[in-house]
């Protein structure tokens, strides 16, 4: 069983009914969250996923409302007491970026995995016998990728 499920589909600017964009890629391994926008523990509970079995980030790029639910779920799992592994993959900009917005606000979980994602067209972030999942570089105003699940 695999399914996406949208968490926020409003773009850059929210609305009261519509938070910025990014899913959960749910399937019997667990969940990939695709970008991290706001409340995403919150609304991982709402549509009836469990937080606990998020195996992984990707973030498409730096811009604020791909990124800033992050802080929020790190703080959750570690005052929860997470332990288990949770990668998060990125280019080499995002990753810069999301570190220092984690070191600023002292969340640096021993759980994190950060990952980097190359500039390379086609470059499998996560395989495994239930699926693929690779990133291309794509043009934007920052260094993004683009996210195919095959």
């Amino acid at each position: 069983m695999q399914r996406i499920v949208v968490l926020g589909s409003a773009a850059a600017v929210s609305s009261a009914a519509r938070d910025n964009t990014f899913l959960a890629f749910e399937s019997q391994k667990g969940i990939v969250l695709l970008d991290c926008a706001g409340s995403p523990y919150q609304k991982l509970l709402k549509a009836g996923l469990n937080p606990e079995r998020l195996k992984g980030i990707i973030l498409t790029h730096a811009h604020p409302d791909h990124i800033y639910g992050l802080p929020s779920l790190i703080h959750h799992f570690m005052m929860t007491g997470r332990t288990a592994p949770l990668p998060v993959y990125a280019n080499r900009a995002t990753l810069r970026v999301v570190k220092g917005v984690l070191g600023a606000m002292r969340l640096e979980g021993d759980f994190l995995i950060f990952s980097e994602i190359p500039r390379k067209e086609g470059y499998t972030v996560i395989d495994n016998e239930e699926y693929t999942i690779q990133t291309s570089p794509v043009r934007h105003i920052v260094p993004t990728v683009a996210v195919k699940i095959l």
